[in-house]
């Protein structure tokens, strides 16, 4: 695997992972204003 490759798929993860923790929170806040 190429660095560019190796660069790209651990910036895929972060943002993934960042959506993911985002949307959990948002969901978070939906729950506590029912």
């Amino acid at each position: 695997m190429s660095l560019v490759q190796g660069k790209l798929m651990f910036w895929m993860l972060i943002t993934l992972c960042f959506r993911l923790v985002h949307f959990g929170v948002d969901f978070t806040f939906q729950f506590i204003k029912m």
